[in-house]
């Protein structure tokens, strides 16, 4: 639908205050140099050319269409009279009574569906705490009032697990210091002191964790019985090893533990066993015999390896 540009007709005057006729009326989308329609009669189904060519007394039947609208007026000559931008159609009675029938039945529809969310809520809470009209108030003096905490245990409250929401209990510490249970859970402090009693530590210094341990045979070429953290041992030769750690420590200040049994070497001859280069991706040892001021290296069958950090 269209409608006209002014209540009767459109007119343009000159600089000079007259019709300005022959003028011309080019009609652009708003914004633009877009070419937009305008209309000869009310249906809109009939286009006006672009420009318009304004008759003797600067008029002409020009009706918009929907959107807005740029107009650029010229003289016979070309000469630009007038540039406006963003005009729009007003919007007609039967339009707008449309648009607020719209509204209406959007706000009726809104308040139906409020009312039945009350009544469902109301119903439902009034159901679950036994209150009629919603729930009774909390004591100002406590979090939760305590009629709506149960006893436990309780069979109507599920038991949370790994895979469904329920109730959870917590351990007493002999639960935690015989790591029995597996459907309590576990405290902070509780878990401290598990901990340590798991590892047989009594009292209130810290307990620190071996990194890295390994028991093997250095005897010919070198073979793990057992370990942790270690990924391989290298032969650097008689007495020489390199600890290789599958992960690497955080930096080289750990300490390393290094025993063996000892062997039968005569006469009380010491054997000794030591640390000799460290890196955070291995450790390097040496095993061997020192007797009358001198030392050789040598290889042995039960050697064991643990880092401390």
């Amino acid at each position: 639908m269209a409608t006209l540009a002014t209540n009767v007709s459109f007119q343009c005057f000159g600089p000079d205050g007259k019709p300005l006729a022959g003028g011309k009326v080019y009609s652009y989308a708003a914004g633009t140099t877009t070419n937009k329609a305008t209309y000869t009669t009310m249906a809109g189904t009939v286009a006006n050319p672009n420009p318009i060519t304004l008759d003797q007394n600067g008029k002409a039947k020009i009706f918009l269409g929907d959107g807005a609208y740029r107009l650029r007026i010229l003289d016979s000559n070309d000469a630009l009279v007038d540039d406006i931008d963003q005009i729009s159609r007003y919007v007609t009675q039967s339009e707008f009574t449309s648009f607020q029938q719209t509204v209406n039945d959007g706000v009726a529809q809104l308040t139906e569906v409020r009312e039945q969310i009350d009544v469902y809520v109301n119903a439902s809470i009034g159901d679950q705490k036994g209150f009629a009209n919603g729930i009774a108030p909390l004591n100002e003096n406590v979090k939760v009032d305590p009629i709506y905490l149960p006893t436990l245990p309780n069979t109507a409250i599920p038991k949370a697990t790994e895979t469904a929401l329920g109730v959870v209990e917590l351990a007493t510490q002999d639960e935690v210091n015989t790591g029995t249970d597996d459907e309590r859970a576990v405290t902070p402090k509780k878990l401290l002191a598990g901990v340590k009693n798991h590892l047989n530590a009594t009292g209130n210094a810290p307990t620190y964790a071996c990194r890295a341990w390994v028991n093997f045979n250095g005897t010919g070429t070198p073979t793990i019985r057992a370990s942790g953290n270690v990924s391989s041992i290298t032969d650097n030769g008689v007495g020489q090893y390199t600890i290789n750690f599958t992960t690497a420590m955080q930096d080289v200040n750990y300490a390393p533990l290094i025993s063996i049994i000892l062997p039968s070497v005569g006469n009380g001859t010491p054997v000794f066993y030591t640390p000799s280069v460290l890196t955070t991706s291995s450790l390097s040892i040496v095993t061997g015999i020192r007797d009358a001021g001198a030392s050789s290296y040598g290889d042995y069958a039960n050697i064991f390896v643990g880092i401390i950090r």
